[in-house]
């Protein structure tokens, strides 16, 4: 004997598994969003430490202040920006900011670095690549540690 109400529970599950898989599927991509932001970010940050270790070793080796090797940095740079599976964005960028002690300029090195995020369930729903962008400046230190 079929009751009114024969059916309806399958359509409640139904519309509840979606709102669940809409909830998991933010979460998921959510958070690989997030992650490839930080990712960006560290890339970053670590190419301008790699490139800011690039200096002219001949005349730190003979005392003399150390400078930056325009031509290691971008090579370094761009070696571990690769390596990190990232988009170098332009070239990394030379400039100098002030020290310190006044009057005392340091040497400067800023990397930009790109990571595409493919959404892993949200895509199924149209959910487009999304394209993280991070810049990082680092300093070169000259001076007693």
């Amino acid at each position: 004997m079929k009751t009114p109400d024969a059916g309806r529970v399958s359509v409640f599950l139904a519309i509840g598994l979606l709102a669940v898989s809409a909830v998991i599927g933010l979460s998921v991509d959510g958070a690989g969003r997030l992650l490839t932001e930080q990712r960006a970010h560290t890339v970053a940050a670590e190419a301008a430490r790699t490139g800011g270790q690039a200096i002219d070793e001949g005349a730190a080796i003979d005392g003399e202040r150390k400078v930056l090797d325009q031509v290691r940095v971008k090579a370094e740079v761009a070696a571990y920006v690769e390596a990190a599976g990232a988009e170098l964005v332009g070239e990394p960028q030379l400039g100098t900011s002030s020290g310190g002690q006044p009057g005392e300029e340091r040497q400067t090195v800023a990397v930009t670095v790109a990571l595409e995020y493919e959404p892993v369930m949200l895509g199924l729903f149209g959910m487009e690549p999304s394209r993280h962008v991070a810049t990082v400046r680092a300093e070169l230190l000259d001076g007693p540690p």
